[in-house]
């Protein structure tokens, strides 16, 4: 198995087909990848659900659907990341779609030490529409620079989606399940220590991120709230670093607390 794609799902509406449809018309070979989707927090009849839409997969397609009370993304992409069984993983949110050949492509530059990216576009479930996105106009920037410093990708090592990460690269690192947000900039960190390159898949190898206003990176908080955030957020990866200096990035460490720190200037955490 090359590739483990693990989709953490809570109540997923109808969005959700469109997520696994594109997983089901990926271009790569149906027995190199398999999908995990692990419901959360909920049951039926969203469970239910899902299973009838992957009944409907074509017959040698690899799926695992499972489900837990213990509600929280962290610990369903933790039940993903220890199921998993692809040498690669891919997280994709059940929200979010992939172009058809977006495993292949990603596939075709992996390698031991290295995140291969995708582009990235943003695009709004009402208008269907591409809107301004950060992570497009940073592919614009940064994919044809051959050999990128980690400083200089660093907006690709904050999300763990829109990537394909080598499990080994993981190692025992899983998500922090005491943090509601910001909980993937701090995994995505945790696991640079065995990073030594970010490589970059052709301009049509594509992650739709879809835009809704209901979803929880655009709810609005009150300041105190965003304070006790950025203070938990900074003591963390604060003390990531000083664990193994050595091992991770002095610059993108610092990237990493400067972010955390705007992030005070914004209502939202998107």
């Amino acid at each position: 198995m090359d590739i483990s794609v693990i989709i953490p799902t809570y109540k997923p509406g109808g969005y959700i087909r469109e997520c696994l449809e594109s997983l089901m018309k990926q271009t790569l070979a149906a027995d190199r990848f398999e999908v995990i989707v692990v419901v959360n927090g909920c049951n039926e009849p969203y469970k239910s659900h899902i299973r009838q839409h992957l009944a409907q997969w074509p017959d040698g397609m690899n799926t695992t659907l499972l489900q837990t009370d213990t509600p929280g993304v962290s610990n369903a992409r933790n039940m993903g990341i220890d199921n998993a069984q692809g040498c690669y993983l891919a997280f994709v949110d059940d929200d979010d779609w992939v172009s058809p050949d977006y495993l292949q492509n990603l596939l075709a530059k992996a390698g031991d030490g290295a995140v291969v990216a995708s582009n990235v576009m943003l695009i709004d479930e009402n208008s269907r529409r591409q809107m301004p996105y950060f992570l497009t106009d940073a592919y614009k920037q940064v994919s044809s620079i051959e050999h990128p410093s980690l400083f200089t990708a660093r907006r690709f090592l904050s999300p763990p989606v829109c990537k394909l990460i080598p499990r080994a690269m993981i190692g025992d690192d899983r998500f922090p399940t005491d943090f509601a947000l910001g909980e993937d900039s701090i995994f995505v960190f945790t696991i640079t220590k065995r990073l030594r390159e970010v490589r970059f898949a052709d301009a049509d190898t594509v992650y739709y991120v879809r835009y809704r206003d209901t979803s929880v990176s655009h709810r609005h908080y009150d300041y105190p709230f965003r304070i006790q955030l950025a203070l938990r957020t900074t003591i963390r990866y604060t003390s990531i670093y000083l664990k193994s200096p050595l091992e991770y990035n002095f610059m993108l460490f610092l990237s990493r607390v400067a972010a955390t720190l705007l992030k005070l200037l914004h209502k939202s955490y998107q």
